[in-house]
């Protein structure tokens, strides 16, 4: 095992720091913008639905930085998705079989409400320590770790 891996996430340094999630944050929001008007004036996307899917974009832009800024939550937010990907992985899998031989037939309800409860589930927890890091930097918390040592 590597030095880096031993060492407690007390003594790493911090995956982002506050500077670097909010770059990110307002950095996405603004390419988001630029998409969105991209997609509705080339593309002909219905302006509600795109403005849909730029509030679920900024939602994992907002997020996902934030939660990032100490490693036990970035590790926290990253177990969850991939826990909801296995997850959708497995009930796709089971309603294909399920599904064999009724062509025709669309996709079973109980799969897509399954699916969207373990989506708001699993990302609930990264929102959660998004939130919870936002604040404690908003109180100082996270001053000291992206100080130089001399």
């Amino acid at each position: 095992m590597s030095e880096a891996h031993r060492n407690t996430s007390g003594t790493r340094k911090p995956p982002l720091t506050a500077r670097q999630a909010t770059a990110i944050g307002l950095g996405g929001l603004g390419v988001g913008v630029v998409v969105v008007i991209i997609s509705c004036t080339v593309f002909f996307v219905p302006l509600s639905q795109a403005m849909m899917w730029y509030a679920v974009g900024a939602f994992f832009i907002l997020a996902f930085p934030w939660a990032c800024l100490e490693w036990e939550t970035r590790n926290r937010a990253v177990r969850a998705h991939n826990r909801f990907v296995y997850f959708t992985i497995a009930v796709v899998v089971v309603a294909v079989v399920t599904q064999r031989g009724t062509e025709g037939k669309p996709f079973p309800k109980w799969a897509i409400a399954a699916i969207v409860a373990a989506g708001v589930a699993a990302y609930s927890v990264m929102a959660y320590h998004a939130i919870r890091n936002f604040q404690r930097w908003r109180r100082g918390d996270f001053r000291g770790l992206n100080e130089k040592k001399t």
